[in-house]
């Protein structure tokens, strides 16, 4: 028998001898990471939506993207209960505030401003890590040449190989920046090149976007109109145009690219003088409160810092608070000193390019750049020599202003706005609201002289001041060169005698009817030959050169983009701006589903007759 004593005893479930049971994990609850991906998406809808619609519907999106935000996040938490985890629910709360904190930042108008700035601040750390891990990478390759092993420290292989991951990225993105960066403004490089003996007549044009036809699509502007006049006044001529224009560039810029031609051109017409104020920002910039200076000419080494940052320079002058008094006024971009320097280069270009023409027997038309006086209203006030007071009083006195030519009391307007300019002479606020309201009474030159003066004292110019307009002149007459004065010449069609929104798409670029009208102008200095029966009627050259709805639709909604841009240097009261972007919106939107057709509720026509002064006895150019 056997001794019961000496059996061997059962085993425990949890003995050695019988196999463990798993151990049933706890469900893993990643709610606060699903909450920080959803906030993330509502964040972004938020920005576009912001940026990209309507203007109405913003207010509407500070009531919808928290009720969105609140569903989404108690679905969330339904469906994985609450974070478990101190991780878990740092990610939840930062998914939150994320979204709540950037309504908080839109309301105040402090959204553009944070993001502009965290770009330029980024642009800086991304540049310094990726060389400073660069730099890393080829130490910790020569130590570990010399060791002779990889794992000579336990962090050694991935700090190797973030190092050299960031070495090759430098190499990748510092050389694609140096290929796209664009010459120094500053420098001009003028092409070696020799007139080509033949029958064909050649004109290059020079300039920017007014130049390249813009906002209308590619094919339309005043050189086109010019040829196609030519074309009929000299059939026996085979006349050809380059249209080196680019939107954005400078006259420096302009003239570099004529190093794209295979020969000089006949003749040369320059349309230049909107940027020249806007280009180089850096160059210009004294209102910096933390002075970089030291550390930016390090940063300038860098092809990727110098082709990114004025991008961002730009948007930053105009990234000021909306919806804030204090953002009427400004310290001062540009120095009298740089004002000088600037404005001397771009007369210096002008005269080498006289010279450069008249060495290769080259034709040039200099013309002075119009722009739309009356409804484009200054940007920036200076603030250097301003106080508190000052300023507080600056304003009120604007807001008087404007309430009294809401109520039509003009000449009221009028005497308040002298009475602030004998205190305040160099506020432009005060300018242009003075000369709408001479406009009004039916004082049209007095009204153009203030207008003028408003653009001359705008510390953020978007178009060209009076003194490079000067400048144009000036090198004209120095060189005996043909003129065309855009703004003489438009004055005339003005319906009420001072360039506005009736011959301009935004303030800058003209329309249909101003384009034509100095495409006109340029024909008849390069002819003067040609007769009143051989104009090419408004109606026929827009069928030459094909506009049609379409074209208009598209110029619209490009229009719309422009406006909005503009608005957002203007940070003390852009709604005007924002009120043409949407009479532009709705205009695109009508047109694209075939409710307006051209020359309806404010489009532009496309067979209404433009009356064009007789060429006979002293009106002939």
């Amino acid at each position: 028998m056997t001794n019961p004593e000496s059996q061997t005893p059962e085993t425990p479930a949890t003995g050695k001898n019988q196999p463990a049971k798993r151990r049933r994990r706890k469900p893993r609850r990643p709610c606060g990471r699903m909450t920080l991906l959803f906030s993330f998406l509502v964040f972004v809808l938020h920005c576009w939506q912001h940026y990209t619609g309507a203007p109405e519907w913003r207010a509407d999106l500070y009531i919808a993207v928290p009720v969105v935000q609140l569903i989404g996040v108690l679905l969330l938490v339904y469906r994985y209960w609450w974070p478990q985890t101190k991780g878990d629910l740092l990610l939840f709360l930062a998914g939150n505030l994320l979204v709540f904190g950037n309504i908080l930042l839109f309301y105040q108008g402090l959204h553009f401003w944070c993001c502009v700035n965290l770009a330029v601040i980024g642009l800086r750390v991304i540049i310094a890590s990726m060389w400073l891990l660069g730099l890393l990478g080829i130490s910790l390759l020569l130590i570990t040449l010399k060791k002779n092993t990889l794992r000579w420290h336990r962090l050694a292989p991935r700090w190797l190989f973030a190092g050299m991951g960031s070495l090759l990225a430098i190499m990748t993105i510092e050389s694609v920046a140096a290929f796209v960066e664009p010459a120094p403004s500053a420098r001009v490089v003028f092409p070696d090149l020799q007139k080509h003996q033949d029958d064909t007549l050649t004109i290059a044009a020079l300039g920017g976007s007014s130049m390249k036809g813009f906002p209308y699509p590619p094919g339309f502007g005043m050189t086109e109109v010019a040829v196609e006049q030519l074309r009929k006044s000299q059939p026996a001529t085979d006349v050809e145009l380059h249209n080196l224009a680019i939107t954005g560039q400078n006259l420096a810029q302009a003239i570099t690219q004529m190093n794209k031609l295979s020969h000089a051109p006949d003749v040369i017409v320059v349309y230049s003088g909107h940027n020249e104020f806007f280009h180089d920002l850096e160059e210009m910039s004294t209102s910096r409160r933390i002075k970089v200076a030291a550390v930016d000419r390090l940063f300038r080494w860098s092809p990727t810092f110098r082709v990114v940052h004025p991008i961002l320079a730009q948007y930053q002058l105009g990234a000021a608070p909306k919806d804030d008094a204090s953002s009427m006024f400004r310290a001062a971009i540009c120095t009298e000193e740089m004002s000088r320097v600037r404005l001397a280069r771009f007369g210096n270009h002008l005269d080498r390019l006289v010279e450069w023409a008249n060495q290769r027997d080259v034709r040039l038309l200099f013309c002075v750049p119009a722009k739309d006086l009356v409804t484009f209203e200054p940007n920036f006030c200076v603030a250097d020599a301003l106080t508190e007071a000052d300023k507080a009083h600056i304003t009120s006195g604007v807001v008087e202003i404007r309430a009294l030519q809401r109520d039509g009391k003009h000449q009221e307007a009028v005497e308040s706005a002298k009475r602030l300019l004998s205190e305040f002479p160099t506020v432009p606020e005060f300018h242009f609201r003075m000369a709408q309201s001479l406009l009004l009474l039916s004082q049209p030159a007095a009204s153009e002289q203030h207008f003028i003066k408003a653009t001359e004292l705008d510390q953020l110019a978007t178009r060209i001041r009076p003194d490079y307009e000067a400048q144009i002149r000036d090198a004209a007459g120095k060189g005996n060169v043909p003129l065309l004065d855009a703004p003489a010449i438009l004055r005339q069609y003005a319906s009420m005698g001072v360039s506005g929104d009736d011959l301009f798409l935004d303030g800058v670029h003209p329309n249909i009817v101003a384009t034509y009208i100095l495409g006109m102008h340029i024909a008849q200095i390069l002819d003067s030959n040609i007769k009143d029966s051989e104009r090419i009627e408004f109606a026929h050259m827009m069928d030459l050169l094909q506009m049609n709805a379409e074209k208009l639709q598209a110029a619209y909604a490009e229009s719309v983009k422009v406006l909005r841009h503009y608005s957002g240097f203007r940070g003390w009261d852009p709604a005007d701006r924002l009120q043409r972007a949407g009479f532009y919106r709705d205009l695109a939107q009508g047109m694209q589903r075939g409710r307006i057709q051209p020359g309806e509720q404010g489009a532009e026509s496309l067979d209404s007759s433009v009356p064009l002064p007789t060429l006979s006895g002293k009106d002939r150019n």
